[in-house]
Parts: structure tokens; C-alpha cells; sequence
């Protein structure tokens, strides 16, 4: 497993999720042969990002080959806005806001677990941070409930044989 980072990017965090949501969980060759043949800006931003994250892992697992490969995650936070002011008639102003974005991309090996992972599970909603801490809590109560339930069960009606 490795990370690429790319930050500052100077495209619309809007624009790189929709090319980024078509990779999540593909095979990696697969993936660069999509964003080879996609006609955004943010494809060839993905694509270089997606080859930097398969080189750390190969570089950290030798024993790899690229067809192991699998993206874990690929994950488009908003960055900075830069504020410019558009010039309009009779003296009036508007705020143009220049938004820049930030790609974290994880590639795993196709041999580890296949379980979905809360990360992931987070990533394909497209959710900001704010929102992930809410729904990593809601997730972990809805689990402790179901724990409680079969053991609440169990209790009742004595363990099963």
C-alpha cells in the first residue's frame, strides 16, 4: 500500500470528482487506460498522480507486478480560493473565486482483504472531512448496536450449541 499526494491544484474540485469517482476500486492498468481516453483536464492530472502511487508501491513491495495492483482509494479535497475581482457596468464589482483542489490517491495489492473499508466507504460518497468524522461515529454506534443486540439475544435465550 502508498499514497501519492497532489496539492494546489488549479482545477475545481468539482471537475476532478467526476473523473476521479470512475477509478474508485479499479484495477490500476484498467484505470490509466480509462483516463488515457477521457477528454477532462483532470484525467491527465489523475493519471499522473495514479503513476506516482503505483511506483511508491512497487518500489515499496518488489515482489509486485502491476496487474496486482488495485486503487484503495482515491480521495478530492478542496483547497484554497483564490478571490479576484470581475469589473462590471455602471462601477460594479463581482468576486470571481479561483478554486484549487487536493488528490490523495491509495493503491493496494489485489492479495489483501477485499473488505470495504470505512475510507472507502467515505471517498465514494464524495464527503468532506467534517462530514466523515460524523459518519466514521454513526457507522461505529450502528455496529456496537448490533453487538449488544446478539448478545442481548444470546443471554435470553442461553448460548447456542
Amino acid at each position: 500500500m502508498a499514497l501519492a499526494r497532489l496539492k494546489y491544484i488549479r482545477i475545481s474540485p468539482f471537475k476532478l470528482r467526476r473523473v476521479v469517482s470512475r477509478i474508485q476500486n479499479v484495477p490500476c492498468p484498467k484505470a490509466l487506460a480509462y483516463l488515457k481516453f477521457m477528454p477532462h483536464k483532470g484525467a491527465k492530472i489523475a493519471s499522473k498522480v495514479l503513476q506516482s502511487a503505483m511506483a511508491n508501491t512497487l518500489s515499496n513491495d518488489p515482489s509486485l507486478t502491476e496487474d496486482e495492483l488495485i486503487i484503495g482509494s482515491a480521495i478530492v479535497e478542496e483547497g484554497n480560493r483564490v478571490k479576484k475581482i470581475w469589473p462590471r457596468a455602471r462601477g460594479r464589482a463581482d468576486i470571481l473565486h479561483k478554486r484549487y483542489s487536493h488528490l490523495i490517491v491509495r493503491v493496494d495489492a489485489k492479495t489483501q482483504d477485499t473488505k470495504v473499508s470505512q475510507k472507502k466507504l467515505i471517498s465514494s460518497k464524495g464527503m468532506t472531512s467534517k462530514n466523515a468524522k460524523n459518519y466514521k461515529k454513526k457507522i461505529t454506534k450502528n455496529e456496537q448496536n448490533t453487538n449488544t443486540n446478539k448478545t442481548k439475544k444470546e443471554s435470553v435465550d442461553g448460548p447456542k450449541s
